[in-house]
């Protein structure tokens, strides 16, 4: 009998230290409440919603049962022998008590996974969130699959649904008129072209602190959104928010869209360093290691994961001309173009709430 019961002992010690398996492809993240209004038709809706990692995630049911009843309603059902979520747009759903209900949780454990369900009949996969015994869908995917407009106001930070009007991808040309004229369309396209090369950020080759090139324009390619951190050795603000910075880069660190992107990259930039060049003079090249020595040792201390650059003579022409003060960042798109400058030291909280107003949706 006690041998029995030595060897029950043992299961359920060794069941405790075995880590809990996600299912293929599933990974575990921080999922926060959301702060941001949501509108319906141009009029505040009570609907909970968690931010994973600059999107927004609600309950399947909790948007049907604030979209029944309007032009893009959907009901949820469930396939009992499939075990799968049933969803049917252009139907009415019956709003369930337990439907609605506030979040209590400023926090809370995710597990990102992709999951199954039957979309008129078809099968379709989904990105899916488990938390709290609930899943939970991003909001643009919800919009999606039942064709409503999703928006984001970022004066008011608010999170706008239109149920008249159509599912609108972030990612596509918001003006989809096609004009058959050639040469209106070739017009269209060197003002577009114009636009872009007044607007994005000039692209100059970099240096690794070991005076390897490396071109920036390949780093932002790969993301959505870019935050470029322009910091100073000899400034205790750009050295303080290193750790925030860090911080926010490994919030978002691998996060991808359903294209493989990056949602965001981060950057950094040391200013204050002497900008590499061949033939440097003693003075220049001594001043240039003791810089690099006191850049990353303050990385170091704050733990950044993220590259570091020096910059060349050129590029330190342009970057000075956009830091004002130090720390300044700024978020560019994946083309480059600068959507917004960000001056003086930020908190992590004041930054990701900066960050996931340009990855939001997505």
């Amino acid at each position: 009998m006690k041998k029995k019961i030595s060897m029950l002992l043992a299961i359920l010690m060794l069941i405790t230290i075995i880590p809990t398996a996600f299912a293929d492809g599933a990974k575990e993240m921080k999922a926060v409440k959301s702060s941001q209004k949501i509108t319906l038709d141009n009029e505040a809706v009570e609907v909970a919603a968690y931010n994973i990692a600059g999107s927004n995630y609600l309950k399947l049911r909790d948007v049907a049962a604030i979209m029944s009843g309007k032009k893009k309603q959907f009901n949820i059902d469930y396939n009992a022998e499939r075990k799968l979520i049933v969803v049917e747009t252009g139907k009415p759903y019956t709003k369930l008590e337990s439907d609605l209900k506030p979040i209590k949780e400023a926090s809370a454990k995710a597990i990102l996974s992709e999951k199954e369900i039957i979309l008129n009949g078809d099968d379709e996969d989904i990105d899916t969130a488990f938390i709290n015994e609930s899943n939970y869908v991003k909001l643009r995917d919800i919009a999606k699959i039942a064709n409503f407009y999703v928006g984001y106001d970022e004066a008011s930070q608010t999170v706008i649904l239109k149920s008249d009007e159509a599912y609108l991808d972030k990612d596509d040309d918001k003006d989809d008129d096609k004009d058959d004229d050639k040469d209106d369309d070739d017009d269209k396209e060197d003002k577009k072209d114009d636009d872009k090369k007044d607007s994005e950020l000039s692209i100059y080759d970099l240096y690794e602190f070991d005076g390897d090139k490396e071109n920036i324009l390949e780093d932002i390619k790969e993301n959505n959104y870019t935050l470029i951190n322009l910091w100073s050795t000899a400034s205790k603000e750009s050295i303080d928010e290193l750790t925030a910075i860090a911080k926010l880069e490994e919030e978002y660190d691998d996060n991808e869209d359903k294209a493989g992107n990056d949602r965001l990259g981060v950057i950094g930039i040391v200013m204050d360093i002497v900008p590499y060049k061949e033939g440097l003079s003693e003075k220049e090249a001594a001043n240039r290691k003791a810089a690099i020595a006191k850049a990353s040792e303050a990385l170091k201390n704050a733990k950044v994961d993220y590259d570091n650059y020096t910059l060349s003579t050129e590029a330190k022409e342009h970057f000075d001309k956009i830091a004002k003060t130090y720390p300044t960042s700024i978020i560019v798109d994946k083309t480059g173009k600068v959507v917004k400058t960000i001056e003086g030291t930020k908190g992590y909280e004041e930054l990701k709430k900066i960050v996931d107003i340009y990855v939001i949706l997505r």
